[in-house]
């Protein structure tokens, strides 16, 4: 008779068959630490940008607050007989409405690059100077106060139009162009 060969057949279990699977899940690990590293790649290159954005805001609104105290010292020198060097409109000539201080119904609201700016002498950005005429009422011969700016006396009666009362506009952008401000202030003197 003659020896029967045994022929071993590998267990599912076997090792030799876990050799395979080793690298599939090793694979698989690769895989999801390189989808997270992108990830967090992707997210450092976003705040990036966001904070390149405030600070490029910041900076404009560091010019517009530079173009506003300039010109407030302009109209110290206009107050003290001096030509100030900057260019005054009109609240009524601008046909600006009676109590719009927020300036949202003006004729150029929806696009400001049509608003009548001025280039500061110093700063170079943009200003809108605007004096707010006090008017006297014709019905009561009151003063009736500027729009934006409150009369010199709780009394009307006894209000005495004084001083130099302007609302300030400034528009500045950043270093890059791409962060823009718009500043206003009402700016009275003598305070």
């Amino acid at each position: 008779m003659s020896p029967r060969k045994i022929i071993r057949r590998p267990s599912r279990f076997s090792p030799a068959r876990a050799r395979g699977a080793a690298l599939a899940v090793s694979l698989m690990i690769l895989i999801v630490l390189t989808v997270l590293g992108l990830t967090v790649m992707n997210m450092a290159v976003m705040q990036e940008r966001m904070a390149g954005n405030v600070r490029e805001e910041n900076e404009a609104f560091q010019s517009a607050e530079a173009t506003i105290r300039e010109i407030e010292q302009a109209v110290r020198v206009i107050a003290q007989g001096g030509s100030g060097g900057v260019v005054q409109l009109s609240w009524r000539g601008l046909g600006l409405a009676e109590g719009d201080c927020a300036l949202q119904n003006a004729p150029w609201s929806a696009n400001w690059d049509l608003a009548p700016w001025s280039v500061a002498p110093q700063t170079q950005n943009r200003y809108m100077l605007i004096a707010l005429d006090e008017t006297v009422d014709a019905a009561t011969g009151l003063p009736r106060g500027a729009p934006c700016a409150f009369i010199d006396s709780n009394d009307p009666a006894r209000a005495v139009v004084t001083g130099w009362k302007y609302m300030i506009l400034a528009r500045a952008s950043g270093p890059q162009q791409a962060g823009d401000v718009i500043l206003q202030t009402i700016f009275y003197w003598p305070m």
